[in-house]
């Protein structure tokens, strides 16, 4: 399977798709780190959902409004927001900063 990905991701990059992430059991989540580590130099992207982490995001991202919402200093606010774990929260769910700004790739300016 390993050289069949690494040979099709010479040809064109990969996207893999895991589905389901929270039943996973033990020895296919060692499987699967296995196979994206020995792989980690090819052209390929991988993507999985978990229903439990989205959910966990979704309610980082109301804790983080919640606690923007009471800093008086718009510095302050807008600190709290650029932050890059921040950021990731936002990414991760696909959800605008509040006021509108994306979270982008990155938190340098």
């Amino acid at each position: 399977m390993k050289r069949l990905l690494l040979r099709e991701s010479q040809v064109q990059p990969l996207l893999l798709v895991f589905e389901d992430l929270h039943w996973i059991d033990d020895a296919t989540q060692e499987f699967l780190d296995s196979l994206v580590d020995s792989l980690s130099r090819a052209r390929l992207y991988r993507v999985g959902r978990d229903k439990e982490a989205e959910a966990a995001f979704g309610q980082a991202v109301h804790i983080i409004e919640a606690i923007a919402a009471t800093l008086t200093t718009p510095s302050l606010r807008r600190g709290l927001l650029r932050a890059e774990p921040v950021l990731k929260v936002y990414r991760s769910v696909g959800r605008r900063l509040p006021g509108g700004d994306d979270p982008g790739g990155s938190s340098s300016g």
